[in-house]
Parts: structure tokens; sequence; C-alpha cells
């Protein structure tokens, strides 16, 4: 096998494994920012019942 074609493997091998990490920290954000949106989500449904559970005590 030439050193070209050798260099040029794992070049291809180095840009999957960036690639792979990209995506993976997409994911990870988008998978964060979902979470964060369901509990501030839940917080305000949570809002309004709030001062019953005072007034209740």
């Amino acid at each position: 096998m030439p050193l070209s074609m050798a260099s040029a493997l794992h070049r291809g091998e180095i840009h999957r494994a960036v690639a792979r990490r990209f995506s993976n920290a997409i994911t990870s954000r988008v998978v964060s920012e979902m979470a964060i949106n369901d509990v501030t989500g839940s917080v305000q449904s949570l809002g309004p019942m709030r001062p019953d559970r005072a007034a209740n005590v």
C-alpha cells in the first residue's frame, strides 16, 4: 500500500471521528435544551398551583 493511500485512509478515519464527535455534541446539546424546556414548562404549569398550596397550609 502506498504511503499516500495510508495517510488518506488515516485522514478519513480522523474525519469520521471528528464528525461523530461533532454530531454527538449537537445531539447532547439538543437533548439538554429539550430537558431545560421540559423543566421550565413544568415549573410554569405548576406556578398557579403554588399559592393554593401555601394557602391550604
